[in-house]
């Protein structure tokens, strides 16, 4: 698929993130209200400094300078006490409200990690994986590293402004419409930077997406790519990609500058106001040298706040762009929530699969009017030879792929059928941990004895430091067989109703086969399953077989009914038992 034919996923609107965050905060809006109690006590404490300045002013104007006013000392003690008050006050306030954003921070990135993993494959296709991947990486980076510096930021700007105006009116009303008419430039700044930013944050992004896209394909892609000498041709599209990134960045830069020319221009004119209003209420109306000082020291200490303030939207925008990425899969993809094993009933059907077609492509149909019905505790068995649609009906029934047409209904919850596939994943980490990915609250007894139910042990044993046994490309090394004993270990800690196991110990040598047909059973004994059978003596096992043709079912029944019935499974079976015959002579030769 062309990246001109990939769509995206959805990004959130204002509701949605609103909504998002207040489910975040929930358990933790009383301690956010002491929070910005907190940075509302410390904002308070900034006015000390110039309405105490102007007092000493008006103080050593009245006095004269021969002596020091003995209430210049409490003046200072004020100047000192106002300092550590606020300090401290502002520090506490400042980390409590970073580790609770931290924390929502934390909790929104499990949520979108959780709603990214439970994509469907289709999903995965249609927006590719450049989305997905920026998304996960650079758009939950900016979130956590943008959000909990900003947010307690903005809190105590937006407080210091607010009290700085109310301090300026309290020292004579006139100051504070001072102040006031400087308003409608800053108000002007942000109208037209508030809805100019967000469509140019939200294009650098889809940018990047579109870069990533890029690369990732190729990469991924890079055998095929360098057989049919299409390097350059891909290198020149990730530069294009890569200027269309950085055409975005530049005119983010500019609208940043535009931005801070407008504030500028409100801070100089403000500034102007104030000093000028000074100077006639101090002709007309004989306000004091030191009110008149308190003002200007006001005016230039909100300077900072109000730089800080609109300098900060700008980060808030480019998180903002990015928290609506991340919540538009959250909102959109949240996983379902897991049923007990418990809850499931026993009786009747738990999976029905009627009339169900699929096909990749609409000219070439992998399955055709597929009718399967999977009772309670009952084992499955499909067979049948290569490309004749096993994969594609087990994914449909896991739930991985959608039927283009009939129904597939089941009893259990998606997140009670597991789908296990040949291709077992050893991660980098210790036994513990590739183990624990299937039950994050396992005990290591738990885990033992799923190990040792598919018959581990020796695995186990064989480990030199046991359960804490680093594996993976640089760890220890394990054989193919561990490896799928591991992954039914998994399969075992995960505890599903139902299991798909897709040829999922198809790797397994003659000497392992009979060790792993017998670990299967273990790992399936208690739950329904459909097995997709390389190895018929798995299917032999199992309470029916369905045999695939061309995608639509041809014989049905047990192993014993179906050689009896000399069709297409007795020549499969025939075929099988002649190979086991030749592979033992040649072991035993």
């Amino acid at each position: 698929m062309s990246d001109s034919e990939l769509q995206r996923l959805p990004v959130a609107d204002w509701r949605e993130m609103r909504n998002e965050i207040t489910e975040l905060a929930e358990g933790k809006k009383a301690r956010i209200a002491g929070i910005l109690l907190l940075l509302l006590i410390s904002a308070a404490t900034t006015l000390v400094l110039p309405l105490t300045i102007g007092w000493i002013v008006d103080t050593v104007t009245a006095s004269g300078a021969s002596e020091v006013p003995a209430v210049f000392w409490w003046q200072l003690t004020a100047l000192v006490a106002a300092a550590l008050i606020g300090g401290v006050v502002e520090f506490f306030g400042m980390v409590a409200l970073g580790r609770v954003i931290d924390t929502m921070v934390a909790d929104l990135r499990e949520k979108f990690m959780s709603a990214t993993l439970d994509l469907p494959e289709t999903e995965v296709e249609r927006v590719g994986v450049g989305d997905i991947v920026t998304r996960a990486a650079s758009d939950t980076r900016n979130v956590s590293e943008d959000l909990p510096s900003i947010l307690p930021t903005l809190s105590a700007a937006i407080f210091t402004i607010v009290l700085t105006v109310i301090g300026a009116a309290a020292i004579d009303w006139r100051f504070g419409i001072a102040f006031l008419l400087a308003t409608p430039l800053y108000v002007r700044a942000l109208k037209w930077y508030l809805p100019a930013v967000p469509p140019v944050y939200g294009a650098l992004r889809s940018a990047d997406s579109t870069r990533g896209e890029r690369v990732l394909t190729t990469l991924t892609a890079l055998p095929t790519v360098t057989a049919f000498q299409t390097g350059q041709a891909r290198v020149d599209e990730i530069q294009s990609a890569t200027w269309g990134v950085a055409r975005w960045e530049v005119r983010a830069r500019i609208m940043q500058n535009r931005f801070f020319g407008r504030i500028n221009l409100a801070e100089a004119v403000c500034l102007l106001l104030i000093v000028g209003c000074g100077f006639v209420l101090a002709a007309r109306y004989g306000t004091s040298l030191g009110s008149i000082t308190a003002a200007s020291l006001l005016f230039l200490q909100v300077t900072g706040p109000i730089s800080m303030l609109m300098f900060v939207m700008d980060d808030l925008q480019s998180a903002a762009a990015s928290l609506a990425r991340v919540v538009g899969v959250t909102k959109n993809y949240a996983p379902p929530a897991a049923v007990p094993a418990s809850a499931v009933g026993q009786d009747g059907p738990v999976v029905e699969v009627r009339d169900a077609s699929f096909s990749y492509l609409p000219e070439h149909p992998v399955l055709n009017g597929i009718d399967l019905t999977l009772h309670a505790g009952e084992h499955l068995a499909i067979v049948g030879t290569s490309g004749s649609g096993k994969t594609t009906l087990a994914r449909l029934i896991a739930g991985v792929r959608e039927p283009g047409s009939g129904t597939i209904d089941a009893s259990v919850h998606r997140s009670q059928i597991a789908y296990l596939n040949q291709e077992g994943r050893v991660f980098s980490a210790t036994l513990r941990e590739n183990l624990a990915l299937a039950a994050t609250d396992a005990s290591d007894e738990s885990l033992t004895h799923a190990l040792s139910l598919v018959g581990g042990d020796s695995l186990l044993a064989s480990l030199p430091d046991g359960l804490d046994t680093e594996l993976g490309e640089e760890g220890h090394r394990i054989t193919a067989a561990d490896v799928q004993l591991l992954a039914l270990a998994r399969l075992v800690l995960h505890d599903p109703v139902v299991a798909i196991l897709d040829e999922a110990t198809a790797e397994a040598d003659s000497r392992n086969s009979a060790l792993l047909d017998e670990a299967t059973a273990k790992a399936l004994e208690g739950r329904s399953a459909i097995v997709i059978a390389h190895r018929l003596s798995q299917a032999r096992a199992c309470d029916r077989i369905v045999v695939l043709e061309n995608g639509s079912i041809v014989e049905e029944g047990t192993h014993e009914e179906l050689l009896d019935a000399a069709g297409r499974y007795a020549e499969l079976w025939t075929v099988y038992s002649a190979d086991i015959h030749h592979r033992n002579q040649v072991r035993l030769g």
